[in-house]
């Protein structure tokens, strides 16, 4: 995402922790990642 764009950053974020929050990210990564253990990835930011 641009940094001009610092909005859409925060958005994007916020969808990200509502779906670690209230279980849908884990009901997708078991829906589409067959096969492996869906572990909440660690969140890495650049500046």
């Amino acid at each position: 995402m641009s940094r001009d764009h610092p909005e859409l950053t925060r958005f994007v974020n916020g969808v990200l922790e509502r779906a670690l929050a209230d279980g849908t990210w884990r009901g997708l990564a078991r829906n589409w990642l067959t096969g492996i253990d869906p572990v909440i990835p660690v969140p890495r930011y650049r500046d």
